[in-house]
């Protein structure tokens, strides 16, 4: 008989990805909606705990508005009056032919009236969890920054990090009373060969309790755009 070739990972092509919508048990993906001018942003977070919640327009109203707040009180003055914290859309990923559910409250403005930076670059909040190792962390991309957030030599100014931080604590404590804790989803992958010839084993869905949501470092990144 023959045996199934192991597909094999290069530069441009990640093996081990199962093509199609993620099925993770019991985790709940938040989509976090902005927009610049006219350009659409998105970044994702997650919380375990979504198979006891019924997941609405409700709840995603509830989510958005324990997110925003802090997103106001600590970064708003940094960023554009251009640049909207639009919404949130919420999903249990169970199955991957759950709904989604948008959040309808009136989106939360940045009011930094001073010029802006270029429109791609991004502060990243690095999602933590207490394990090692390749695809064990997430990346949450905000943007829309004014030089306000600079220090004038091509790096974050330690006050926006410090502000980034106090949201990423903040966001941290909004889910728990929601019935959400923070994790960083796992969709499951497939066998395959790496781009360093090594073997790894099929990995079933699951998720990994986020310890944190903290910025690491002053530089800035660039955001990916996504249109979903």
């Amino acid at each position: 008989m023959t045996q199934p070739t192991i597909p094999v990972s290069h530069r441009k092509l990640d093996a081990g990805r199962i093509p199609g919508i993620a099925a993770i048990p019991d985790v709940c993906e938040i989509k976090l909606m902005f927009q610049f001018n006219t350009v659409p942003q998105f970044s994702k977070i997650h919380g375990s705990g979504a198979s006891a919640l019924t997941m609405s327009v409700a709840l995603a109203d509830q989510i958005f508005d324990a997110l925003a707040a802090p997103w106001t009180t600590n970064i708003a003055g940094l960023v554009s009056t251009n640049y909207r914290f639009l919404g949130v859309s919420i999903r249990d990923m169970s199955l991957a032919t759950n709904p989604e559910f948008f959040s309808t409250h009136a989106s939360h403005d940045g009011v930094g009236a001073v010029a802006e930076l270029p429109r791609d670059v991004a502060s990243v909040l690095t999602e933590n969890i207490a394990a090692r190792g390749r695809g064990l962390k997430g990346r949450i991309y905000l943007s829309g920054w004014t030089v306000a957030a600079d220090d004038a030599n091509g790096q974050m100014a330690t006050a926006t990090r410090t502000a980034l931080n106090a949201l990423g604590t903040a966001w941290m404590g909004a889910l728990p009373p929601l019935g959400l804790t923070p994790c960083v989803a796992k969709p499951a992958r497939q066998e395959y060969i790496g781009v360093t010839g090594a073997h790894h084993e099929k990995r079933d869905a699951g998720h990994s309790p986020v310890t944190g949501y903290i910025v690491t470092d002053l530089k800035w990144d660039t955001q990916r755009r996504r249109d979903k």
